[in-house]
């Protein structure tokens, strides 16, 4: 089928200080989902897509996943808030594609499969409307594509962490069992001179920010102010995912201006690539 944009009519407590909860219909595959919206982004707080009873993407508020698209130069819209589960910033179609937020259910052929092929029974978008918001609307269209299984798919985590001047380690990232990390945000308003990441006790990026931010903007991106990416999958290609299966020791050594007042508030948003059952 050609790709068909729809409305989303499910749409319950609209309401200042509520949990606004977007039920999608179960069958179709999503690629992109348009929040028409008159919430500022900052009282648009806890967004969370959620298949079954699994959190797949998670958002702090409306401006994070507002920086995130502007980083791949997704177009943003005042408005409108989009969560795209197509990536447009992968080279190939099939790879921009390989995940789309499939949710049509079939029946697996072997015991392999099962893992694979989930059941799905419920797909909604949560988000939490600040109780200063004077009459919240919301509207809700989706881009749909050919009908598919739950495959696999980007998801997206958060972890606080605290930040001071010089070195800092972050050691308590979720691993899963065969993951992969496609990209991370380190979102803070401390100055950032390097990250450092290290798996198995070899380091895997040692740069310096400016550097990483230069070989991004070459490979499309848009880097944002406080937001610090570690860009596994810079051209393009998922191959070059950050691979967690078997691994014991995975850490992010993060580096520090030294005016970096001590406890600073971060956060990870962490792009991985996983089944439903997986990190």
């Amino acid at each position: 089928m050609s790709r068909n944009h729809i409305n989303i009519n499910t749409i319950s407590a609209v309401v200042a200080g509520a949990l606004c909860t977007i039920t999608l219909p179960v069958g179709a595959t999503y690629d992109q989902l348009s929040i028409e919206t008159n919430i500022p982004l900052a009282k648009m707080k806890n967004i969370r897509v959620n298949v079954n009873n699994d959190v797949v993407e998670e958002y702090k508020d409306g401006t994070v996943l507002a920086a995130v698209n502007k980083y791949y130069k997704r177009e943003v819209v005042d408005g409108i808030v989009d969560l795209h589960f197509k990536k447009t910033e992968m080279k190939t179609l099939s790879e921009k594609r390989q995940f789309c937020l499939g949710t049509k259910n079939m029946q697996p052929q072997t015991a392999e499969q099962v893992p694979f092929m989930p059941a799905i029974t419920s797909v909604t978008v949560t988000f939490e409307i600040d109780a200063s918001v004077a009459a919240p609307t919301v509207a809700v269209t989706a881009l749909q594509s050919d009908a598919v299984p739950f495959g696999n798919f980007i998801k997206v985590k958060r972890l606080p962490v605290t930040l001071s001047a010089g070195t800092n380690e972050i050691d308590n990232i979720p691993k899963g069992y065969d993951a992969h990390i496609k990209n991370v945000f380190l979102v803070t308003d401390a100055t950032v001179d390097k990250v450092t990441v290290i798996r198995n006790s070899t380091e895997e990026k040692n740069v310096k920010q400016s550097i990483a931010e230069k070989v991004q903007r070459e490979n499309g991106r848009a880097p944002q102010a406080g937001y610090y990416a570690v860009d596994f999958c810079g051209e393009g290609d998922i191959k070059q995912a950050l691979q967690l299966k078997d691994v014991r020791d995975l850490r992010f050594r993060v580096e520090c201006d030294a005016g970096t007042a001590a406890a600073t508030y971060g956060e990870l948003v962490i792009e991985y690539v996983d089944t439903l059952k997986g990190v």
